[in-house]
């Protein structure tokens, strides 16, 4: 599957999932100035999901207060229907 290389782009693809519907490989969004979606990560369960990060790949948890407050939506791009 091709995809666009940045968060903004990826963020108008695929099919808006509610928070507690998330799934393992659904694509959570951010918005950490405020302004516009930039930055994503991939949801892995049990609230975490792994990221890009300053130094490498990193997994947090999805309510950490950090990630809680600049959550803006979530994606699945691959559905098994």
């Amino acid at each position: 599957m091709l995809l666009p290389r940045t968060s903004g782009e990826l963020a108008v693809l695929g099919t808006m999932v509610k928070k507690p519907q998330l799934q393992p490989g659904d694509l959570v969004f951010f918005s950490i100035d405020g302004n516009k979606i930039d930055h994503v990560g991939i949801y892995i369960g049990e609230k975490s999901f792994a990221h890009a990060a300053t130094g490498g790949v990193k997994v947090n948890n999805i309510d950490e207060h950090y990630f809680f407050s600049r959550y803006a939506f979530a994606t699945r791009l691959i559905t098994t229907d």
